[in-house]
């Protein structure tokens, strides 16, 4: 098994200690309240669904910050802030790569916190905040417009970033050193994510060859089986 695997398996197994039993032995204090807060939070009617560009993402985006600061994460945004903002004009397809010409200009906001273990190598741990605002893009509802809350998707992807920034701070793992990012703009067409790949300040030849993506886990598909996702990119 390879560094990277082994920090793979680590990396779940943290996870998967959240949802144990009393007896096991937690990272941090409280992790399932801390998980159930961040996902109270983050898909509350006050975030209106956090669709890119608006004030209830931008709320959001604030609250992710302050659980940063409050972890102690350093932040690795644009002018020594956690925030690296991008603006593209949005297209008709909701995952399509070109925008639109005539489109509106949206700008969103990506959310880098940073762990520097002074190490040669840097993994990467993410999932993207964002969500369908009020359903008007993107949304299979055929309603009157009303507030998609995004518990799943991707709130509790966000508690699973926010509680492995936690876990790893508090932890021995020196090796590495670990760049927690919140995406903005995945509903759109993975805007946020593109922009840090072409974007960002991190040398990439010192990025470690994985990158774990936190989304819709927790969930159920029926009363008897818990169900999670998590992607790795090598």
């Amino acid at each position: 098994m390879t560094k990277g695997q082994k920090l793979f398996t680590f990396i779940l197994l943290v996870l998967f200690t959240a949802s144990c039993s009393k007896k096991t032995t937690y990272p941090i204090e409280w992790p399932k309240q801390n998980l159930a807060l961040d996902i109270i939070t983050l898909s509350s009617d006050e975030m209106e669904g956090r669709e890119t560009g608006t004030p209830g993402e931008q709320k959001a985006g604030e609250y992710i910050v302050s659980r940063f600061k409050e972890i102690g994460l350093s932040p690795a945004g644009d002018n020594r802030t956690y925030f690296q903002s991008f603006t593209r004009k949005a297209s008709g397809n909701p995952h399509g790569d070109q925008p639109a010409e005539n489109g509106k200009s949206v700008t969103g906001r990506n959310i880098l916190g940073y762990i520097d273990n002074q190490a040669p190598q840097t993994v990467i741990i993410g999932g993207h905040y964002d969500h369908l605002g009020y359903g008007k893009e993107g949304s299979l509802y055929v309603g009157e417009p009303d507030i998609h809350n995004g518990a799943d998707d991707n709130s509790s992807g966000v508690a699973g970033v926010i509680y492995l920034a936690e876990s790893i701070k508090k932890s021995k793992f020196k090796n590495y050193n670990y760049l927690f990012i919140c995406f903005s703009g995945e509903e759109k067409g993975l805007w946020g994510s593109n922009y840090y790949v072409n974007h960002t300040g991190t040398d990439k030849t010192k990025i470690l060859g994985i990158q774990l993506l936190c989304e819709s886990y927790g969930y159920r598909q029926d009363k008897n089986k818990l169900h999670g996702k998590y992607g790795h990119d090598r």
